[in-house]
């Protein structure tokens, strides 16, 4: 399981920002360094006790 930002604006120029995720390139040195991190272990560990945390949190989104 995982979970992800979903970036947001109320402007159109910013949206479109956001939008721009592939203009980039990484070096072979670099996916290398990345391949070399990689563990193939999930970060967040699914216990228990975590799952009645996620079950039962409230979100409180107008209260800010």
């Amino acid at each position: 399981m995982g979970l992800g930002a979903v970036p947001g604006s109320r402007s159109k120029e910013h949206i479109e920002e956001n939008g721009n995720l592939f203009d980039f390139a990484l070096l072979k040195e670099e996916m290398e360094q990345i391949a070399g991190v990689n563990k193939h272990r999930p970060f967040y560990q699914v216990t228990a006790e975590s799952l009645e945390r996620m079950a039962t949190t409230k979100c409180r989104f107008e209260e800010e």
